[in-house]
C-alpha cells in the first residue's frame, strides 16, 4: 500500500477538484483546466486499491454529519473491494462475517483489535470519559430477626417474622438486632485499573460491591460517603453508570444468549459512543488522517443507537468462547491464617494504605471529570422506543412458548368435544326440566374460561425475578413491561374462546341466532381476559408459585361462591366478574324466542321461570352492561398489575439469626480471632498425623433414632360409619352436578330421581372414568374403609349392608381392591415414564 502521506495528497487533490468543480466564482476556463489536471493525476492511480479507498473516503467526508457517523467502507462479497455501507443496517450474517474477519484467532486478534481502537483514539489526542470512585468510612448494617433455636425457615419462624409489625407498638419487646457487615472501609478506585477484592466467604464482599454500584438492598443500612467523580450516588443514576454482575445472574431461559444481549444493548443504548466517534472523525479530518476501514466500520457499528441486533453481541459471543480460566488459578502453596483485623491494620500501615489516605484527604476536582462519564438520565431511550423493545420481546417469547399455548388449545378442544357429546342437541328438549342441563353447560363453560387463566400464575411468577432485575437497572419502566405482556395474551384469549364457542354452541343446541352466538363468544372472551388479568395480578402480589397457587385457588372459590349470595352480601355479587358473566350467559340464552313459550301450569314463559328460579331475571339490555363491566374488570386488574410492579419491591429472603449466634458475634473479637486461629492450626496437624482422614467436621451433634412395628389406628363406631356414608353421598351429588342442586331432602325412595338424572350421560364416555386416577382413588378409599362392613344401613328407601350399597350404587367391589392398588401404583409410574421419555426426545428450544 502507498504510504500515509501519498493517501493524504490524493484525498486533497480529490477535494480540491470537487471544490473547483462546484465553484461559480471561478472562470469556466480555470475550472475546466483544474479539473483536467486533477483528473489526470487521479487516473494515474485508478487501478491502485489505495486510490479507490481514498476516493471512497472522500465521498464519506462529503456526507451530512448524521450519515457520516453511520457510513463506512465494507467488504464486497468477493472480498477484494469495498463499498459504502450504512453500518446501522447490517444484517445478522454481515455482522458475524465482519466479526469473524476481525477476530480469527482470539489469542492474538482480540488484543490487536483493542489496540488499534486505542491507537486511533490516541492519534487524535482525544481523552475518553473516566470515573474515579471514592468511598470514605463506609459502614453497612443488616437488621436481622432473632429467633431461638436454629434459624431455619420453619412455619413458626415464618409466622413470627410476619408479625414483626406489632413490635413497633409501645411496650412490646423487639426481637431484632443490628449486625455489622462492613466497618469503616475507605479507599479510591482509580480509572484504568483493575481492582481485585479478596475475602473469605460471608465477609461482605457482595454487599460492599453492591453498595458501590448503588444496587444494595434497601433493607441494609449504608453510612459513609460514596462518590463518582465527586458526585454522590443520589446526584446521578449509578445503575446507568456502573454494573454489578452477580455469580448467579437472572435471565429469561426462553431467550438465547444472543437475544438476551441484543435486548440489553437495545435498552441501555450506546451512551456517548456516537459523540466520541463524531469527535474522532472531526479531528481526523482536520489533521488529514485516513483511518483503517475495518476499525472505522467497527467503531461506527458499536456506536449505532437503537438497533435490535448489535455488533457488540457478536463480538462478546466470539470473545467469551475461549476457555481460559485456568491461567488465573494459583498453584497450591502452603498458607497461614490472617485475621481480618490484622490484615486491615497492616494495610493501613503499609505504603499503599498511606497513599490511599493521602488521596482521600484531597477533594476531587469536578472540573476534571468528563461530561459523559456519568449518566444523569434514568432511561436511555424515549418511552415509545422502550415500549417497542418490550413488545418485540413479548412476541418473541410468545413464539418461543408456542407449545404451551398449543397444549392449552388442545385441552380446550378436548374438553369442548366431551362437553358437546354429553349435551347433544337431540337429547335436550326445550322445557323447564332440561333447562337445568342448558344452565349447567353454560356454567361449565364459564368455569372453563375462569380456570384456563390459572397457568398465568406460574408463567408470570417465573419471569418476575428477571423483570425486577432489569427494572432496578433502569432498562425500562414497569408499565413498558406490563402493557405488552397483557396485549400479547389478547389474541390467545380470542382464539381459545372462539374455538370453544364454535365447537359447543350449535352442537349442544343453544339458541340458533347468529347474534346470540357472537354475544356468547364476546361474553366468554371478556371473562377469559378478566381471568388471566386476575391471576396475573395475584402472581405479581405473591411473587412465588406456592403462595400464588394458594391465592389463585382461593380466588376461584371466591368468585364462584359470590356469584350467588344472600341479600346482605349483594355487594359481593356486584363486584364479582363471574356474576356479570352469569347474568349475560343466562339472559342471552333464556330470553331467546324459543324459550318464550308458556307452560301449562304457569302463566309466565319457560325462560322467565328459569331465570326467576335462579335470581337472574334482569332486563335483556343488561347484557351489554355485563360485557362492558367484564372488559372494565380486565382493564382495572391490568392497571392494578402495573401499579403492583411499579411500587412493590421484589421480596428477598428474610434475615434471621439465632440467639446463640448473635451472642457469639457480640462477644470479644480477640477471643474470636484466637478461636479461629486455633481451629485453623488444628486441622493441618490432624492431616499430618493421618487421623480423621476423609471425614467431615459437622457443626451439630449427630443423633440416631430407630423404630420398628409402629402402628397407629382408632376405633370407628358403626353409627359414625353410617353418618359418613350419608354425608359422602350428599357431597357427591352436589359435585356431580357442578354446583347446581337438582334434589334436596332426606335420602329415600324419591331421591332415586337423582340417579335417573345421571343416567342421561352417554355410555361412550365411561372409558374416561377408568382413565382418571381420581376415580380409582375414590374407589380405593371407600373400598378399603367400608367395603368389608356388613352392618345394615338405610339408603334410597332400602335396607342393605354397607358393602352391598357400595357395590350396587358405586360399583365398588371389595374383592377387586388389589386391582385398584396395582392401578394406583401404575399411574405414577406411567406418568413418570412418559415424563422421562418426553424430556429426552422433545426439544422445544430447537428452532
Amino acid at each position: 500500500m502507498a504510504n500515509h502521506q501519498q493517501l493524504v495528497d490524493i484525498v486533497d487533490d480529490i477535494e480540491l477538484a470537487e471544490i473547483q468543480r462546484i465553484s461559480f466564482n471561478s472562470s469556466f476556463r480555470h475550472n475546466n483546466s483544474s479539473t483536467r489536471r486533477s483528473s489526470r493525476k487521479v487516473n494515474e492511480h485508478d487501478d491502485d486499491p489505495d486510490v479507490q479507498y481514498a476516493l471512497q473516503w472522500a465521498a464519506i467526508q462529503r456526507l451530512p454529519t448524521f450519515e457520516r457517523l453511520t457510513t463506512s467502507l465494507f467488504d464486497e462479497d468477493s472480498g477484494n473491494t469495498k463499498k459504502l455501507v450504512d453500518v446501522s443496517k447490517l444484517d445478522a450474517l454481515d455482522r458475524r462475517t465482519f466479526v469473524e474477519k476481525l477476530i480469527k484467532h482470539i489469542e492474538n486478534d482480540n488484543l490487536a483489535l483493542l489496540r488499534k481502537v486505542r491507537n486511533r483514539i490516541d492519534r487524535v489526542g482525544l481523552q475518553l470519559p473516566t470515573i474515579e470512585v471514592r468511598y470514605e468510612n463506609v459502614f453497612i448494617e443488616a437488621d436481622c430477626k432473632v429467633v431461638h433455636g436454629k434459624p431455619l425457615p420453619t412455619l413458626w419462624n415464618s409466622i413470627r417474622t410476619s408479625l414483626d409489625v406489632f413490635e413497633k407498638l409501645p411496650g412490646v419487646k423487639s426481637q431484632r438486632a443490628k449486625l455489622s457487615i462492613i466497618n469503616g472501609v475507605s479507599g479510591v478506585l482509580k480509572p484504568g485499573r483493575m481492582t481485585l477484592l479478596l475475602g473469605p466467604p460471608g465477609c461482605g464482599k457482595t454487599s460492599f460491591l453492591k453498595a458501590l454500584s448503588g444496587n444494595l438492598c434497601k433493607s441494609l443500612k449504608v453510612n459513609g460517603k460514596i462518590s463518582y467523580n465527586g458526585y454522590k450516588l443520589e446526584e446521578f443514576v449509578p445503575q446507568k453508570s456502573s454494573a454489578y454482575i452477580s455469580q448467579d445472574d437472572l435471565h429469561i431461559p426462553e431467550m438465547t444468549v444472543r437475544e438476551t444481549l441484543d435486548f440489553s444493548a437495545y435498552c441501555q443504548g450506546v451512551g456517548s459512543h456516537a459523540d466520541i466517534i463524531g469527535e474522532i472523525m472531526k479531528r481526523e479530518k482536520e489533521a488529514g488522517i485516513v483511518p483503517d476501514p475495518d476499525i472505522d466500520a467497527y467503531m461506527k457499528a458499536i456506536s449505532a443507537n437503537g438497533k435490535k441486533g448489535a455488533i457488540q453481541t457478536d463480538y462478546i459471543i466470539k470473545v467469551i468462547s475461549k476457555k481460559d480460566q485456568a491461567q488465573y488459578w494459583f498453584p497450591e502453596q502452603p498458607h497461614s491464617y490472617v485475621t481480618v483485623d490484622m490484615f486491615c491494620r497492616q494495610f493501613k500501615e503499609s505504603s499503599v494504605g498511606t497513599m490511599v489516605e493521602d488521596d482521600l484527604s484531597k477533594p476531587y476536582d469536578k472540573s476534571k471529570g468528563h461530561k459523559d462519564a456519568l449518566s444523569f438520565d434514568v432511561y436511555s431511550f424515549s418511552k415509545w422506543e422502550l415500549f417497542k423493545a418490550c413488545m418485540s420481546r413479548e412476541f418473541l417469547l410468545a413464539k418461543r412458548n408456542y407449545h404451551i399455548y398449543i397444549s392449552k388449545s388442545a385441552q380446550i378442544v378436548f374438553v369442548a368435544v366431551v362437553t358437546m357429546t354429553v349435551f347433544l342437541h337431540s337429547r335436550l328438549p326445550i322445557d323447564v326440566v332440561h333447562s337445568n342441563s342448558y344452565m349447567s353447560v353454560l356454567f361449565f363453560g364459564l368455569l372453563i374460561a375462569v380456570a384456563d387463566g390459572i397457568p398465568e400464575l406460574s408463567l408470570t411468577v417465573h419471569r418476575l425475578p428477571g423483570f425486577y432485575k432489569q427494572k432496578d437497572l433502569y432498562f425500562y419502566p414497569a408499565w413498558a413491561y406490563a402493557i405488552p405482556s397483557a396485549i400479547v395474551k389478547i389474541p390467545l384469549s380470542f382464539v381459545q374462546t372462539f374455538v370453544w364457542t364454535c365447537l359447543t354452541y350449535y352442537v349442544i343446541g343453544f339458541s340458533p341466532g347468529a347474534s346470540r352466538f357472537f354475544k356468547q363468544f364476546l361474553l366468554l372472551f371478556s371473562v377469559h381476559l378478566s381471568s388471566i388479568s386476575m391471576f396475573r395480578l395475584l402472581a405479581a402480589l405473591c411473587q412465588n408459585v406456592t403462595a400464588a397457587l394458594t391465592a389463585g385457588s382461593f380466588a376461584v372459590l371466591a368468585v364462584l361462591v359470590f356469584a350467588s349470595m344472600p341479600g346482605w352480601l349483594k355487594w359481593a355479587f356486584w363486584v364479582n366478574p363471574v356474576s356479570y358473566a352469569e347474568i349475560g350467559f343466562s339472559e342471552n340464552e333464556f330470553l331467546a324466542p324459543r324459550w318464550q313459550k308458556k307452560s301449562s301450569l304457569n302463566t309466565t314463559t319457560i325462560g322467565d321461570q328459569v331465570l326467576q328460579a335462579r335470581g337472574l331475571d334482569f332486563d335483556e339490555n343488561l347484557l351489554w352492561i355485563c360485557v362492558g363491566a367484564l372488559f372494565a374488570f380486565a382493564l382495572l386488574l391490568n392497571v392494578m398489575y402495573t401499579l403492583t410492579l411499579t411500587f412493590m419491591k421484589f421480596r428477598s429472603s428474610s434475615r434471621v439469626i439465632s440467639q446463640a449466634k448473635l451472642s457469639h458475634f457480640q462477644g470479644s473479637k480477640i477471643s474470636q480471632a484466637k478461636t479461629q486461629l486455633q481451629e485453623t492450626t488444628k486441622i493441618p496437624s490432624q492431616e499430618k498425623t493421618g487421623t480423621n482422614t476423609g471425614k467431615m467436621v459437622l457443626p451439630f451433634q449427630p443423633l440416631t433414632i430407630a423404630f420398628q412395628n409402629v402402628q397407629y389406628y382408632i376405633d370407628t363406631p358403626v353409627e359414625f360409619v353410617n353418618e359418613v356414608l350419608e354425608t359422602i353421598e350428599l357431597d357427591l351429588i352436589l359435585l356431580k352436578n357442578g354446583g347446581r342442586v337438582i334434589y334436596s331432602g332426606p335420602l329415600g325412595q324419591h331421591s332415586s330421581r337423582v340417579v335417573e338424572y345421571f343416567e342421561q350421560i352417554p355410555k361412550w364416555w365411561i372409558w374416561l372414568y377408568y382413565m382418571s386416577p381420581t376415580s380409582w382413588v375414590i374407589n380405593g378409599m371407600l373400598n378399603s374403609q367400608y367395603g368389608d362392613i356388613n352392618d345394615k344401613m338405610s339408603a334410597f328407601g332400602e335396607t342393605k349392608s354397607v358393602a352391598e350399597f357400595l357395590q350396587d350404587y358405586y360399583g365398588f367391589h371389595h374383592d377387586r381392591l388389589p386391582i385398584t392398588a396395582v392401578l394406583l401404583i401404575l399411574f405414577p409410574l406411567a406418568l413418570a415414564s412418559l415424563f422421562s421419555y418426553f424430556i429426552g426426545h422433545l426439544n422445544f428450544q430447537r428452532r
